[in-house]
């Protein structure tokens, strides 16, 4: 009998050796907060349209649930030649063979530097957020005859983040959807760069930004 028990023991020790791990890098997989490939600053350093920043108030991760308000900020650099801001919204299904349609909105051309308070979608699955200048073939942005290659207009990746649903709200994001909430104060008025830089921990608002950035509160 003591063989038998002791192969059993023994059996017993390499399933938890063998399971246990592979359980732990399962849950660590359907995480999105640990997975998801996040860009909370989008815009590139070339081009009449891409070379201004596009910066999502999310934290580092980009991943982010903004709660029953769907209340989002994202800043956006200054342009001599504005093109329209366009936010998209897909949600992510996990086995879903087919992606769900994005809900797509857009925002009038602005050439100032500001900070704009918007409201997403409803948030029931993971949605991915980005936000990108219009520019291409537009008749905003017809590519200029000396410059076939396309330079003056450019390419650059759009600000990306995950919304999570409201359930899945940590204590990190209640403490930041009330920081945004304080935000709604002053539309209309100013907020100053280095106080969203302290408040939010953005290190990427560093040259280039003015002193003050304007609120603007568009209708969602």
């Amino acid at each position: 009998m003591r063989p038998r028990f002791l192969c059993l023991l023994l059996l017993s020790w390499v399933g938890l050796f063998s399971w246990a791990p592979g359980a732990g890098l399962a849950r660590v997989k359907d995480d999105p907060r640990s997975t998801f490939p996040g860009r909370r600053v989008g815009g590139g350093t070339r081009g009449e349209c891409t070379s201004r920043q596009i910066v999502h108030l999310v934290p580092e991760s980009s991943v982010y649930a903004p709660g029953e308000s769907r209340l989002l900020a994202v800043l956006t650099g200054a342009s001599p030649q504005p093109r329209p801001l366009q936010l998209s919204f897909q949600p992510r299904q996990a086995g879903a063979t087919a992606p769900a349609p994005a809900e797509q909105r857009l925002l009038p051309a602005d050439p100032d530097a500001a900070l704009l308070l918007v409201r997403s979608t409803a948030v029931v699955l993971p949605t991915v957020w980005e936000s990108s200048f219009v520019c291409g073939t537009s008749a905003h942005s017809q590519p200029h005859t000396a410059d076939p290659l396309g330079l003056a207009v450019g390419i650059a990746p759009p600000a990306e983040s995950l919304l999570l649903p409201p359930r899945d709200s940590t204590a990190a994001d209640l403490a930041w959807q009330a920081k945004l909430k304080q935000l709604q104060s002053r539309c209309g008025g100013t907020v100053g760069v280095q106080e969203l830089a302290s408040i939010f921990g953005l290190a990427e608002l560093h040259d280039g930004w003015p002193a003050q950035l304007p609120v603007r509160c568009p209708a969602s």
